[in-house]
């Protein structure tokens, strides 16, 4: 696995376990799939119910197992897109969508804000990682003005 590979894998497992549908919607998106609608969709009906108090808890059993499931799905996704094996992919997916679930947690109830702000942030952090990764392009890689892709030193 390389560095690049790692690295978004493990981006895309910690905004599964903050947003369970976020991982999988950046994915898809950078795939052209066309599920990527239905996901980004999915993903949008999730940010808002996350401000509902009759949301339960993202650390209890389900919705645990749940980011699990789908954060090994998107990290073998992004392996088998880089020729990787999904095998290592799958498992650091979903490893680290549980550790970042209980993160975020934490974070988000450490933050000196009304719960709801506190979501915003949590929203605004995961939208940023998730445009990312559903980029095409690699880490270290910029495009120049001329849109050719130059190496950053």
């Amino acid at each position: 696995m390389t560095t690049a590979l790692l690295v978004r894998t493990v981006a895309l497992g910690a905004i599964t376990g903050a947003r369970s549908m976020s991982g999988l919607a950046a994915v898809t998106r950078r795939g052209g799939s066309r599920l990527a609608p239905l996901a980004v969709m999915l993903w949008l009906g999730e940010t808002l119910a996350d401000k509902s108090p009759a949301i339960g808890n993202r650390t209890e059993l389900l919705p645990l197992t749940g980011r699990a499931v789908l954060g090994g799905v998107v990290g073998g996704m992004a392996a088998r897109e880089a020729g990787a094996s999904r095998v290592g992919g799958v498992l650091l997916g979903a490893g680290t969508a549980v550790v970042a679930a209980h993160l975020a947690m934490r974070a988000r109830q450490r933050l000196p804000l009304p719960p709801v702000a506190a979501g915003l942030v949590e929203d605004a952090m995961v939208g940023a990682i998730a445009a990312c990764c559903a980029g095409r392009h690699t880490v270290g890689n910029a495009r120049d003005t001329m849109g050719k892709t130059s190496r950053r030193r």
